[in-house]
């Protein structure tokens, strides 16, 4: 709500910053009518109700579908252009389409904006999965969901794209992570970090991404969640708020301490899940493992589920459409696959930990299908950059981003849930490790073992070295000996016969 001047012309305003707090008085403005009632202000009195009537954030405010993210809206411009954003806390560039790329119909018209203001540079920026470019600019944003009205970022203007936009319900990105991630060289400022530094908000974000809310229709699945910009929304969670500490703050890196599928633990040393980062990630809609872990985590699972119709390698592969898992009922049976657990170190301390459950109904993730069945794809995939725990497990509980402790949180999520016979994500309290071993990953192992390698080569070298240095050398001194005994033996016999004569 805004009082504007049309309020404000029937009252003298005092704006007392001293403390905190604004002013209204009966103005003596001359009305040109005296027939005419002039505006007065009431004494003030006691409230009829003493609830409180600050907004509190409770709408879904994001949008999306079922292996394609979550979008924000936002206004763009002046005159304000709307359009949709993908929110990811996996990288930190806030990008929109400037120019019809890909599959994108809609997109941000920089002449059409008086507040748009280019910078002139290039910026170049690859994914897991598309890539794109454009021109970085200046430019005004608002959204509902911002406090504060209008605020000028940078931005870029995408003009070149490659698998990026592909089948996707957005026109741009933002990137919620820190500044480190920032291209060109982390000398572009993130949007939440110009929102922090204003002072609109404070250096907590949170999200509750809720998965499938919507199965109405079989050929229109979508997903719904609510992005908090300024700290967290007490109605979207269930305490305790239970941390995780970050490694590091560039993506928001975390250590896991163990994985096991139902009890059975995953055999590996607890540093091959973080190989070689574990993180947290909104932008990413599966849960990403290193390739030795998803090996030894699916072949957990094929023995759980065992000869169950319709589960071959190419649904175990995720890798299209002809792997989907489908059920002719609304009902799906979802008993039969497995419970991961993720351990992840507590913030409490080295020696402590918490566990994440992702359930079946998680990981199999929501399909459309034309033949009206219920259709899931595998969700789990193999990486060769890390650990992502991406939507599908974030849509398990309300995360929060508390980048003022370096730290991330999870707790139990109020979303509701599409079949109520479904079992609902949990968060365990922090308890005792079974081993205090460090579970972060060795940056510098592969440095190491070449310095090794190295040291151990130049170290052979050298010995043959000496070696042959050695024998030279003695074969030398034999040789020197042998011609100093020969020279001895005429110099003798020449002082004989100098005697004899």
């Amino acid at each position: 709500t805004v009082l504007g001047t049309v309020v404000m012309e029937g009252y003298y305003v005092i704006f007392d910053r001293i403390n905190s707090r604004v002013g209204f008085a009966t103005s003596t403005c001359q009305i040109e009518d005296k027939i005419f009632a002039k505006p007065s202000i009431t004494s003030p009195r006691k409230r009829r109700f003493v609830t409180d009537c600050r907004y509190r954030q409770t709408s879904q405010n994001l949008q999306g579908a079922p292996g394609k993210g979550y979008t924000l809206q936002l206004f763009i411009g002046t005159p304000p252009q709307e359009l949709s954003v993908l929110l990811d806390t996996g990288s930190s560039n806030f990008a929109v389409a400037a120019a019809p790329v890909e599959s994108v119909t809609r997109y941000f018209y920089p002449h059409n904006s008086s507040s748009y203001h280019s910078l002139g540079k290039t910026v170049s920026l690859d994914y897991t999965v598309g890539q794109w470019s454009g021109t970085l600019a200046t430019e005004q944003i608002s959204s509902l969901w911002i406090p504060g009205g209008p605020i000028t970022v940078e931005m870029t203007g995408i003009t070149e794209s490659a698998k990026f936009f592909k089948h996707l319900p957005m026109q741009g990105i933002l990137g919620l992570a820190y500044k480190a991630l920032a291209r060109p060289g982390g000398s572009v400022t993130p949007v939440f970090d110009y929102l922090v530094s204003e002072g609109r908000v404070s250096n907590i974000f949170s999200m509750q991404l809720c998965g499938t809310v919507d199965k109405g229709s079989h050929l229109d699945v979508s997903t719904g969640g609510t992005m908090v910009f300024n700290g967290t929304n007490p109605s979207l969670y269930v305490p305790p708020i239970v941390y995780t500490r970050l490694a590091k703050e560039w993506y928001y890196d975390v250590i896991i301490t163990r994985m096991a599928v139902e009890k059975e633990e995953v055999a590996l040393p607890c540093t091959e899940f973080n190989n070689d980062k574990t993180i947290v990630d909104s932008g990413t809609t599966s849960l990403r493992l290193p390739n030795k872990v998803y090996n030894a985590v699916v072949s957990l699972m094929k023995k759980h589920v065992g000869n169950m119709a319709g589960v071959d390698d190419k649904f175990w592969q995720s890798s299209s459409t002809s792997g989907l898992l489908c059920w002719s009922t609304s009902s799906p049976d979802f008993s039969s696959f497995p419970t991961l657990s993720i351990s992840l170190l507590s913030d409490e301390s080295e020696d402590k930990e918490f566990t994440l459950l992702v359930l079946p109904q998680m990981y199999l993730q929501a399909y459309p299908d034309r033949e009206h069945r219920d259709c899931y794809k595998f969700s789990i995939l193999p990486s060769t950059s890390g650990t992502v725990l991406g939507a599908v497990v974030m849509e398990g509980y309300y995360v929060v981003f508390d980048r003022i402790n370096s730290r991330v949180g999870f707790a139990k999520s109020t979303c509701q849930i599409r079949d109520s016979s479904f079992a609902k994500p949990e968060v365990s309290y922090p308890k005792m490790r079974q081993t205090t071993t460090s579970c972060r990953h060795k940056e510098d192992t592969g440095l190491s073992s070449v310095i090794l390698i190295t040291l151990g080569v130049s170290g052979c070298v050298i010995l043959i070295s000496i070696i042959i240095i050695v024998t030279v050398s003695c074969l030398w001194c034999r040789k020197k000996k042998g011609s100093s005994n020969r020279l001895y033996r005429e110099l003798r016999d020449k002082a004989v016969n100098d005697d004899d004569e």
